[in-house]
């Protein structure tokens, strides 16, 4: 009977060492995905131009991905038809004009608020 206690006691002191271990192991990967992501946000904010242009991309890539899943669940195939590559210009032309519209509220609010 001692025998069997001692191998639990030793079994449940090693899942304890080796679940701490994984999770340190986890909490490290995290604080490195975090810090990556971190690093990633300044570079493409480091300047108006390349937010601009990210946002543009991103804006693009989300319209195309929902037209695939509109394709997909409708049958309609005519976004296809007509050209994905238009779909993605027209997208980044989109944000584009919203980024720019921003930019112009945003100007109109400062000279409003110095006058």
């Amino acid at each position: 009977m001692n025998n069997s206690d001692d191998k639990v006691k030793k079994l449940s002191g090693s899942l304890s060492g080796d679940m701490l271990s994984s999770i340190t192991s986890l909490i490290s990967k995290f604080a490195l995905l975090a810090g990556a992501q971190q690093l990633f946000d300044r570079l493409v904010n480091s300047n108006q131009n390349s937010a601009d242009t990210f946002g543009e991309y991103m804006y693009a890539a989300k319209t195309a991905v929902n037209a695939f899943f509109y394709t997909i669940t409708t049958g309609d195939f005519t976004i296809f038809q007509n050209g994905l590559d238009n779909l993605i210009g027209r997208a980044r032309a989109a944000a584009a004009a919203i980024d720019q519209l921003g930019n112009t509220v945003m100007s109109y609010n400062i000279i409003n608020a110095q006058a």
